[in-house]
């Protein structure tokens, strides 16, 4: 589903589990500034059309590793 500038409540959804899974993953407390940050990376990966969670948390676990 392309979103054109609108983000459906299905892919809502999928975009927090995907930030909630990362931020676990990478320790990432919410409300911290590192957590803001990571949620828009993957906002900025979902508008670039990355559409799965599979494929936004390879997309934030490669960012990080280069970083």
């Amino acid at each position: 589903m392309e979103n054109h500038g609108i983000i459906h409540p299905e892919q809502l959804k999928m975009l927090t589990e995907a930030l909630d899974d990362y931020c676990r993953q990478a320790r990432i407390n919410p409300g911290s500034p590192e957590f803001d940050i990571a949620a828009s990376r993957i906002i900025a990966l979902f508008e670039n059309g990355v559409q799965t969670a599979e494929a936004l948390l390879a997309a934030l676990n490669d960012q990080a590793r280069a970083a």
